[in-house]
């Protein structure tokens, strides 16, 4: 299954081993991995069945890979995240197919991996995108859907925090100490594998406990887009058809947008500044290009994501276009501003490669190939 696990500078058994050592004599973690397992079973088999293939090929205990999907929570950072993904349609997109845009963004100390994988399902669609271990960041598939997601910050007070942890981060408490709840990689995953809509993959979301609070932004080949609000209490959907404040697009940062869980948002991190820098950016795009109609094409996405406000320089770690039920993908490994798009073929056109993982290993390029906005 994972060669690109493999490739961390610390071997995989010896980190899923070290992991397992401190985290088993936990209970709650035991209970929890154990949990995620008998929902990876019910919700998707091949996954299940894929992540006991790796522990067995590291003669390790399957928790032991579970378990770090499990961890208590962590502390987050007051500064330094604060990811962006947006929407276009397909009658403003320049290509004829929607597009979406993705900035990601985390401050981590040294070289961060970053690993692009292709992966062809042996019990489902093809996809690739962003990811380590058996979750993905992001990523599109053979239909053509596109999965982008960001982490939304919850108020302090909303829920009660598990084992102890801080009042906010990644993994918290609320609907999340649901047994079997699943963190947002390891659904990007299963909605990738399993979904090639829209309607399909809002139906999967709500089928799923979540053991972390994100936005999932949904965009399929046949135009339809919205964004699934995960909150501590309920879900929210949004799409441009509710009027999302005139605009044509859809845009998630790190905060909720929806109605229903305002009263639960909390927005550090700029992450408001970046919506509306996004929006902003994607509107000056779009009057650039009046003459054919409005019209936003590859080059204006890159420029939209490299531009001041919605990039966040060193701490961009990737960036990513998607054109859905498209054949191209463009990946910039390394803050926008600095590094070459690469165009990569989407998994509609990948026909090389075998059932498994594939990673591809980007190398940072220091070049500019887009105008970038002062």
């Amino acid at each position: 299954m994972a060669a690109h696990v493999l490739t961390h500078r610390t071997p995989g058994n010896l980190r899923y081993i070290a992991s397992w050592r401190a985290w088993r004599g936990d209970a709650s973690i035991a209970g929890r991995a154990n949990a995620i397992a008998a929902a990876l079973e019910r919700l998707w088999p091949p996954l299940f069945i894929e992540t006991h293939a790796f522990a067995r090929a590291l003669r390790i205990d399957p928790r032991a890979v579970l378990a770090g999907w499990a961890a208590p929570p962590r502390p987050a950072n007051e500064r330094g995240r604060s990811c962006t993904v947006f929407w276009v349609p397909p009658d403003l997109s320049a290509t004829g197919r929607p597009l979406v845009g993705r900035n990601f963004d985390l401050r981590v100390a040294g070289d961060p991996e970053r690993l692009f994988i292709y992966t062809r399902s042996t019990g489902g669609l093809w996809h690739a995108g962003m990811g380590g271990r058996s979750g993905r960041a992001e990523g599109v598939n053979s239909a053509g859907l596109v999965v982008g997601t960001t982490e939304a910050q919850v108020r302090e007070g909303v829920f009660d925090p598990i084992d102890g942890g801080a009042e906010h981060g990644e993994r918290i408490g609320g609907r999340a100490a649901t047994a079997g709840a699943l963190p947002a990689r390891l659904a990007t995953r299963i909605l990738l594998e399993s979904c090639s809509t829209v309607a399909q993959a809002v139906a999967k979301l709500e089928t799923m406990a979540h053991w972390t609070h994100f936005n999932f932004l949904l965009a399929d080949a046949g135009g339809d887009a919205a964004v699934f609000e995960v909150g501590a209490t309920r879900n929210a959907l949004r799409r441009v058809t509710a009027g999302e404040e005139g605009m044509p697009w859809l845009i998630t940062t790190n905060h909720y947008v929806s109605a229903e869980l305002a009263h639960e948002a909390d927005y550090r991190w700029m992450t408001r500044q970046k919506y509306q820098r996004a929006r902003s950016e994607l509107g000056r795009a779009a009057a650039a290009n009046a003459g054919s109609g409005g019209k936003v094409g590859i080059d204006a996405c890159r420029s939209v994501l490299a531009s001041s406000g919605v990039s966040q320089r060193h701490i961009t770690l990737w960036s990513e276009v998607f054109e859905a039920g498209g054949a191209h993908l463009w990946l910039a490994p390394g803050r926008p501003d600095r590094n070459c798009f690469v165009m990569l073929p989407a998994p509609t056109a990948w026909k090389g490669i075998g059932p498994g993982d594939h990673a591809w290993r980007p190398a940072v390029v220091p070049a500019i190939d887009l105008p970038v906005r002062p």
